[in-house]
């Protein structure tokens, strides 16, 4: 069996080249970056120094990634509160992710909660009544608050009931 060889660490061009080539395809946080290319260093110095010159050109910034990552959460239908958790665990600022998440509406919250519930009912087929309990622990993982799931639960209550009286 052959044991893999470790590749020569990189200097201050190779990470540069090595970060813009990973920044071309999406945009990363600072600390997953750092993650991503500290084995290819020796000196974290060397690569946080790098990581400041691609802030500075512009080419890396958390801000960015942050307004990114909460848009394309939502429309993935995730909650508030599952995108603040992610967004910590990849090292942003809880400053920049609470202005992230305030930039985000009350609405395109509840509408992203309205359609991922409507998604979830088509799929359980059972009685709203029964549906309701398993909706809302559904709509907790995806990391919406109670108000928004209540809200959303009543409202698809109301239609329930309106489509059973017009089948009746």
């Amino acid at each position: 069996m052959k044991k893999k060889l470790k590749p020569e660490p990189l200097d201050r061009s190779g990470l540069i080249s090595r970060a813009t080539a990973l920044l071309g395809r999406r945009d990363y946080s600072r600390q997953e970056l750092f993650r991503k290319l500290s084995p290819l260093t020796e000196s974290p110095i060397v690569l946080n120094e790098v990581l400041d010159y691609l802030s500075e050109l512009g080419w890396q910034s958390d801000q960015r990634f942050t307004r990114q990552m909460v848009s394309s959460s939502v429309r993935r239908g995730r909650g508030p509160m599952r995108v603040s958790r992610e967004l910590s665990a990849k090292g942003i600022d809880q400053e920049l992710v609470v202005s992230a998440l305030e930039a985000t509406t009350e609405s395109d919250w509840y509408e992203a909660a309205m359609a991922e519930a409507a998604k979830k009912l088509r799929t359980l087929r059972v009685p709203f009544n029964e549906a309701k309990p398993r909706l809302y622990r559904f709509l907790m993982y995806r990391g919406y608050t109670s108000d928004i799931i209540l809200t959303v639960l009543n409202e698809t209550e109301k239609a329930a009931q309106s489509s059973e009286e017009e089948q009746s």
